[in-house]
């Protein structure tokens, strides 16, 4: 639906600027390209860590960071040429401990502890 080809897990990591982690619905068979779709793989990411700054939380080789879907902000739909990309908007934060990563993080715990 909506020619969407793609999905990228968008964040705000502690750099003041977005970054994002792309990856396919399609995948290749042989000389087929099939579908290929997984709910677990839309909700959570893998983006390798090491580029992003981490207060020093963390050595680079143990950079391994988590994107996780915030279900507080809405996914959206960009058309390129090619197709267009699912954007769904992510957490960021550090495998090791859950340190946040990003500038969202903290903002949402926040909002959760005042709720309760």
């Amino acid at each position: 639906d909506n020619g969407v080809t793609h999905f990228t897990h968008w964040f705000l990591p502690l750099t003041n600027r977005s970054a994002s982690k792309h990856d396919s619905f399609l995948k290749r068979s042989g000389e087929q390209v099939i579908s290929a779709f997984s709910g677990k793989t839309l909700a959570r990411g893998e983006p390798d860590a090491s580029s992003f700054p981490s207060g020093g939380l963390r050595a680079t080789h143990q950079a391994r960071g988590y994107t996780v879907w915030d279900p507080t902000s809405p996914p959206f739909i960009i058309g390129h040429e090619t197709g267009a990309t699912l954007y769904i908007p992510a957490c960021f934060f550090s495998w090791k401990g859950g340190h946040a990563l990003d500038e969202k993080t903290p903002l949402l715990r926040s909002q959760q502890a005042l709720n309760r």
